[in-house]
């Protein structure tokens, strides 16, 4: 037990502290992991170190101090434990507004405050274990169905990952709790057999549990090995001036396409088509200067110049600046939007973020195959998405892991200089946001660009 009330204390807190602030469901959790702590430290004073107090002749103000908080720590952990959860699944699976969701948090505890009055605390624990039963289970069963369910039918697959082992990991944990702690006890199961091997159980299934969550990063620990080399990849390269040099090779490639079919049509004595390719080229000057004025200084972070715009229209202003290359390569562009989506945002940055996708996916496309580009809004619960999907090369598992390094590109051309997507992943990770990423080799590549509600203004 005091195996369990270490790692318990040490991963809620771990959760809190590094990743509380990214993600309300991790404070649930992070209260799960406290109810199993103090639950499995009220066992530990009770059965170990009460007695070997006892035993040394300890005053006895500091054991009746140590048998109360037992008995509060354990009427704690039993009581809160099928709450948290429940409220854990809710906010993890998103399947409620946030209104709706307080509510829920204020009515749901409503059996915790009764267990108060239904509990004898004087002069030993007597919890109302059938009482427990009752309520705990319709909790259990419901975060249950909400986690599956969410998993069944997530459609984007870096987020199905993580909610897959929820539901591998969340899940049985606290069914074991409920089968090996709550239905005994409310049945009145005394059998020395079974209370024999119960710590064993536990013991074995939480230490498959640490090792599991530590090896795969579930929740975000895997002592964050993967996020810290990548954010500390992305201070080697957080001066803008890496950022700027991306984003005129960008723009120089478009500027040296329009003004050679410019060259092409003066040739020709063809003066409408030069004026037009030399239009064409204006938008792609002006995007350098409006970069080079927001990077003033080389280990300048990226700082968002927020006010509210329609994702339309930095999306369709995006498109539009590729559509003489798509149209020169024969690639078709599909671009589905949604209605009255305003948001607090920078619209140069995330103008540029898309722009880089876009850029991609057109070189993922081999020059002469029928290519097609689908840039696609729609909502994920209370997110609004951003996909572009293309139907390239693909990029081989082994280096999907790594495209969002500084430096690091699967293109094997000296003029990539791998700054794209650690760029892209800088402004979305200003805007509160996440970028992922799904990519079959040979079949294509999906990008989503998620944008939490907090962002949304108005959307229809």
């Amino acid at each position: 037990m005091s195996f369990i009330f270490f790692f318990s204390f040490i991963i809620g807190t771990v959760l809190l502290v590094t990743r509380s602030k990214e993600n309300e469901s991790i404070r649930w959790l992070a209260l799960c992991n406290y109810c199993a702590s103090i639950g499995a430290l009220s066992n530990v004073l009770r059965n170990n170190t009460i007695p070997a107090f006892k035993n040394n002749g300890i005053y006895e103000t500091v054991i009746f101090f140590l048998h109360e908080l037992s008995i509060y720590f354990q009427f704690l952990g039993q009581s809160i434990a099928p709450y948290a959860v429940l409220m854990y699944a809710i906010v993890f699976t998103k399947v409620t507004h946030s209104k709706i969701k307080n509510r829920l948090a204020i009515v749901l505890f409503i059996p915790v405050i009764l267990m108060i009055f239904r509990t004898k605390f004087y002069p030993e624990l007597d919890l109302d274990f059938m009482f427990l039963l009752i309520w705990s289970t319709p909790y259990y069963c419901a975060a249950t169905y909400l986690i599956f369910r969410s998993w069944f039918s997530e459609k984007n697959q870096a987020i199905k990952k993580s909610k897959f082992n929820a539901l591998v990991i969340v899940v049985p944990i606290y069914l074991g709790v409920y089968i090996f702690n709550n239905i005994p006890a409310a049945f009145k199961i005394k059998s020395e057999t079974f209370l024999m091997t119960l710590p064993v159980i536990f013991g074995v299934g939480y230490l498959l549990f640490v090792i599991y969550i530590f090896l795969s990063g579930v929740f975000g620990l895997k002592v964050k090995v993967e996020q810290q080399a990548l954010d500390r990849s992305l201070q080697i390269m957080s001066s803008g001036t890496a950022v700027l040099n991306h984003t005129i090779k960008n723009e120089i490639h478009k500027i040296k396409f329009f003004f050679l079919i410019a060259q092409e049509a003066a040739e020709k004595n063809d003066l409408i088509e030069a004026k037009e390719a030399i239009k064409s080229a204006l938008p792609a000057i002006e995007h350098i200067d409006h970069m080079i004025e927001r990077i003033k200084s080389k280990t300048e972070e990226i700082v968002l110049r927020e006010d509210r715009h329609h994702l339309n229209d930095i999306l369709l202003s995006s498109v539009q600046g590729f559509q003489g290359v798509l149209k020169a390569q024969k690639i078709q562009i599909e671009v589905s939007l949604l209605e009255n989506v305003e948001m607090e945002c920078d619209d140069v940055l995330l103008g540029e973020v898309i722009k880089n996708l876009l850029n991609n996916a057109i070189e993922a496309i081999n020059q002469g195959d029928q290519g097609l580009i689908k840039v696609k809004l729609y909502r994920i619960k209370t997110e609004i998405a951003l996909e572009i999907e293309d139907s390239g090369i693909g990029i081989p598992n082994g280096e999907l892991a790594r495209i969002m390094e500084p430096f690091f590109s699967t293109k094997k051309n000296s003029k990539n200089h791998g700054l794209g997507l650690s760029f892209c992943y800088n402004v979305m990770k200003a805007h509160q946001g996440t970028i992922t990423f799904n990519s079959v080799e040979g079949i294509g590549t999906s990008v989503v660009l998620h944008f939490p509600k907090k962002r949304i203004v108005t959307s229809a």
